[in-house]
């Protein structure tokens, strides 16, 4: 199976940027993220139903890679004024004006195992279902940076800050924060969805 993705990942991967347009930090490698078997192309629209659980996240290319990762999925199109009373401002970096962004997932301690990366440790933040509200498409994005062994997450972030899948602590989420600390990201992905009508 996961050769299959392999293939899929590699065709992607020559396809240009992997991340939002307009967006940062951004990334032009692919991040292979699977939901069921159902395999996300970047921008694809996705049901909300359909990525209840966890995806699997493998690297655009099969590696004997002895990197360590993390992973980090958010919404980029929260509506300000759910979080703030103060509009017409970015409240994260790389995000439009009466924008923000929720947390849905911070996984690290991710190693290449069998070409999918595989963790070794509970996630920072665990994987909150995607709920998207409103009328507009809400931009899910999927980034993959490097964990370096000198580098460790904020005390607050160890401490349980983002374990609580329902916490207000998830809004305003700045990954340009991260990438100050531990670099670009390596790769991302992303799609589209909308509330449901069900």
């Amino acid at each position: 199976m996961f050769k299959s993705l392999a293939a899929i990942a590699l065709a992607a991967g020559m396809a240009g940027a992997q991340s939002p347009p307009g967006y940062i930090p951004s990334s032009s490698t692919y991040l292979g993220v699977e939901f069921n078997t159902t395999v996300i192309a970047p921008g694809r629209f996705i049901d909300a139903s359909l990525v209840a659980d966890a995806p699997v996240t493998f690297p655009d290319k099969t590696s004997s890679d002895p990197l360590t990762y993390q992973v980090f999925m958010l919404d980029l199109s929260i509506p300000s004024m759910a979080v703030t009373a103060d509009p017409g401002y970015p409240l994260v970096p790389g995000i439009a004006a009466n924008d923000t962004t929720r947390l849905h997932w911070w996984q690290g301690n991710l190693t290449v195992q069998d070409g999918i990366l595989v963790n070794s440790s509970g996630a920072l933040a665990p994987w909150n279902i995607p709920e998207p509200e409103g009328t507009a498409d809400h931009y899910y994005a999927f980034y993959l940076f490097a964990q370096p062994a000198d580098w460790s997450p904020s005390a607050a972030a160890l401490n349980g800050l983002y374990l609580d899948t329902s916490s207000d602590s998830r809004y305003n989420f700045s990954l340009v924060a991260i990438a100050e600390q531990v670099g670009e990201p390596v790769a991302a992905n992303y799609f589209l969805s909308l509330e449901s009508s069900s």
